[in-house]
This record gives structure tokens, sequence and C-alpha cells, in this order.
């Protein structure tokens, strides 16, 4: 098969090894590679090298060609640098972009002389987390206080996001703003749901970096956001018949240990724990439903697991997404990790149901029966807990307490709550 277009596809990068002298470099470079690029890094090599024994490297790799940076368009940058200087009241979001480009660190130093809050997207998640200038992720997986924050604002600034369906809530997250992109791929432009009033093809620490050289101190150093909106009522819950995905998240939050690698799987029930549960950093999230797969998370959660072992890792998947992935507990049992795996059990492919409904189509396709979860998680050799109250959650801090091997907590949440993305994904109104 052609490998190249393959690889190509997914967005990874493909190294192909041909001969037996050229491993150990090959291995080393895909190595530099993840950690500059944070992308999948695939070595290719012929079957016939298994039987080859592979010599040591004579000296280093030869140093790979870097990309050059785009030259910054000066007037761009001046109209980007008036309207983010002359805002009364400024917002800065930050995406996953601006993370890879080392630009956090410079961009809330930005906020803070410019009395501007920060928010992120949802790839960015926890970048500017403990900030007091923060708000979160923003858009449709944003909490209703941030959105509602954000929709003041006069100026975003955008840096390294993709200002996409689920970020820009469906092109109404920023109504009074004006719009700022700065991304080094002016591709990004073209892919945004919204139209920017000012486009800067340029890195964002480069960008964020002459900005900071430029833009005085605000001469206003009043909250905005408090002093124009006023208190936000926090979101009343309706009574449900089983849990309700928001308080269990809101719960599960307090009662997580805080320092912890947070994986979520797809499924209908991602919004819910995306907004509740908090991140210490930007490596403290992964999302695994890019394509709107399911089944991915527990995988994910284990690798994490086991790459930062200082963090307990927390998979948290819908009932449908575990069952496809049941196998993988067990490989976290055989390898010894004190992870959580928390299911959100509607008793059905969530996401499934909410499209089924809307078209008025038989339900009886995505629901199903599961077996008792805990007890399988037992007899793999792992903890079970059974959630159907919010009391239940008590054994479940109380188990966090000596954690040693792999928990899965089975929580049966009401699959009649309906998520803010559902709506997005048709294009419905959200206000």
């Amino acid at each position: 098969m052609d490998q190249e277009a393959l690889i190509a596809g997914a967005e990874a990068t493909l190294i192909m090894i041909d001969r037996a002298e050229d491993v150990q470099h090959a291995v080393t470079r895909a190595f530099d590679l993840i950690s500059r690029i944070r992308k999948p890094v695939v070595l290719s090599f012929l079957s016939s090298l298994l039987r080859e024994d592979v010599p040591v490297a004579d000296g280093p790799p030869p140093e790979e060609p870097q990309p050059a940076l785009p030259a910054i368009d000066e007037g761009q940058f001046r109209k980007f640098e008036a309207a983010l200087g002359g805002a009364r009241r400024p917002a800065i979001l930050i995406g996953r972009g601006a993370v890879l480009a080392g630009a956090v660190p410079s961009l809330l130093k930005l906020a803070e002389r410019l009395n501007a809050v920060v928010t992120t997207s949802l790839l960015a998640a926890g970048a500017a987390e403990g900030n007091e200038l923060s708000l979160g992720v923003c858009g449709g997986f944003g909490s209703a206080r941030t959105n509602k924050i954000l929709k003041y604002a006069d100026v975003v600034a955008v840096f390294g996001a993709g200002l996409n369906l689920w970020t820009t809530r469906g092109g109404k997250a920023f109504p009074q703003a004006q719009l700022l992109h700065c991304d080094w791929n002016a591709a990004a432009f073209e892919r945004s749901q919204v139209n920017s009033d000012v486009r800067l093809v340029a890195d964002a620490s480069i960008a964020t970096d002459r900005l900071l050289a430029d833009l005085p101190q605000a001469r206003d150093r009043r909250v905005w956001w408090n002093v124009d909106i006023g208190d936000i009522e926090p979101e009343e819950l309706p009574a449900t018949d089983r849990l309700h995905p928001t308080a269990v998240s809101r719960r599960l939050d307090a009662i997580l240990p805080a320092n912890r690698t947070v994986t979520t799987d797809g499924g209908h029930f991602f919004e819910f724990p995306i907004r509740e549960l908090k991140v210490q950093d930007q490596r403290g999230f992964l999302f695994t439903p890019s394509f709107g797969c399911i089944g991915l998370g527990l995988s994910s959660a284990i690798g994490a697991a086991v790459a930062r072992p200082d963090r307990v890792s927390v998979a948290i998947c819908g009932d449908g997404g575990l069952m496809m992935a049941l196998p993988e507990f067990d490989t976290a049992v055989r390898a010894k990790l004190p992870m959580v795996v928390i299911v959100m059990n509607d008793e059905a492919y969530g996401a499934e149901i909410k499209h089924l409904e809307h078209r008025g189509w038989n339900l009886d396709y995505a629901r199903f029966e599961n077996p008792d979860l805990p007890a399988v998680a037992r007899a793999l050799g792992g903890d079970g807990i059974d959630v159907r109250t919010l009391a239940d959650l008590d054994l479940v801090e109380a188990a966090l307490a000596n954690l040693n091997r792999p928990l899965l907590i089975d929580i049966h949440v009401d699959g009649s709550i309906t998520g803010e993305w559902v709506g997005l994904s048709r294009g419905e109104n959200q206000d």
C-alpha cells in the first residue's frame, strides 16, 4: 500500500528505514519530532532488518532543517496591535498551536498588561489553569459563566486556535467582538467558522513578544467582566430520574485527586466532565474522539498512566465505548496501574439516541443492556463500584484514598439530559 499517503492523511510523520545502520538515527529523530510537534510518528522498516544487528551510530544524527517561520506583515501586525491595545473589554483565546509554540507564558503576561480575560480552545484546556484571569475553555464546551462573559468582549485576540464550530459556539461565541486571528499557517483562516477582522500570519510566540514590547499597561485596572456584567447566577439543575451528569461531574471534580490526567472517550456524555473537571495544565487533558470515534479513551488513559506515573490517570467513558475496549482493562490490571475508569452509563449509545430521536426513528437500535461492570472489573483483578446516587460517591472517595490498582466506577446517568453540543452539531441556535 501507499504508506506515505496513508500516514499523511492522518497528519502524522512517516520515517522509512531501509538499512540497519539508519535505525538509531531514525529512532532518535522520531522522539525529537514527537517532543516538538506533539503528533504521531510512524517508523516503517523492512522486515528483513529483523534478522540483522543494529550497529551503534557514529556520532549524532544529522540536523533536520527546521521550517522557516513566516515573515510578519507589518501592516497587519499594526492593525492587530492597535485593535488589541484600544480594547475596553479584551479577551485572549489560546489554542493548541500557541501551546506548542511556547507562547503561553507571554500570552498570560500580555493578558495581565491589558487587563484581558483568558480563555482556551478545547485542545488547549488547562493552559491558563490557576491564573486569576482565566475563564477556562470557551465555546461549545465552555461553562455558562465563560460563554456569558465572552459575549461582552469587544476584542478577542486568537492565537493558534482553529475557530471551528465548537470553539466559536456555532459562530455566536463573540457577538460584539472585533476578531483578531494570529496563526503561522494561513490555511487556518480559511477553515474558520467565522471571518476575522484582522488576520496575522505569524508564530504565536514571536507575535506575542512583539506585542509585549509595544503595548503599554492598561490604565483601567478594574475587572471589567465583573463591573460590566454583574453577578452570574449558578446554573440550576433539573430533577432527574437517574443521576444528572453535571451533578456527578461536579462531585467527581471535588473528590478525584487534583494531580490528574483526564482522558475523555467519545460519546454524548463527554460535554459534562469536560466542563466540570479541572486539569492543572495543558498536559493534563487528552481528547480522543477527534473524528467522532468512540472506544479509544481507555487505551489512551493507560498510555497516560504509564507516561505520567506522577499523576493519577482518569479515563471517562460511555458504556458503549467501554464495551468496545473492555479487554484494555485487563491490560491496566496486568500493568498494575493505579488509575480510575469512570463509566457514564446510560445503557445506550447516547449520541445515536439523540440523533435517532431527532429524526423520529426507532431508538431500540441504540439501546442495550450491560453486564455488571463493577463485577467484571473485579473478575479481571481490579476494583469496581456501582454508583446510583450522589451518596454512593462517598464510597469512591474512600476507595481513592487507597488506590493501588485500576478502579472502575459505574455511574448510572440520566440519558434524557441533552448536551449543548448536540444542538450545535445540528446548527441550532444556542441563545
